[in-house]
């Protein structure tokens, strides 16, 4: 559950930032600007693009762990109910053979 959770505010914090990303990386310095306002501008946006990043990769590999959960967990249920099927057919071969026989 907590992968989930997890996996859903990291999704929703990239999509917040990708869809907000004109008004957080609004003010692009121009050619004429010094340099130290180029590089914090880079900077910046380095941070930016890096946490994004940092934002999708994390919640596709959660996303990839609860698939693998889900498949893990449907599998051992369909393992049960195949059990459940076989002792159920069994039983009723046994009990219909009884009434055969008797």
């Amino acid at each position: 559950m907590r992968n989930k959770i997890v996996t859903g505010l990291m999704l929703s914090l990239g999509l917040v930032m990708l869809l907000g990303m004109p008004w957080f990386l609004n003010q692009r310095p121009v050619r004429h600007d010094p340099l130290v306002v180029r590089r914090a501008y880079a900077k910046k946006m380095l941070y930016y693009w890096g946490t994004l990043l940092g934002c999708l990769v994390g919640a596709g590999a959660g996303s990839i762990l609860i698939v693998r959960e889900a498949r893990r967990t449907y599998r051992a249920a369909a393992i049960d109910n195949m059990k459940l099927l076989v002792e159920g057919s069994l039983n009723d071969q046994i009990s219909h053979d009884t009434e055969k026989s008797s």
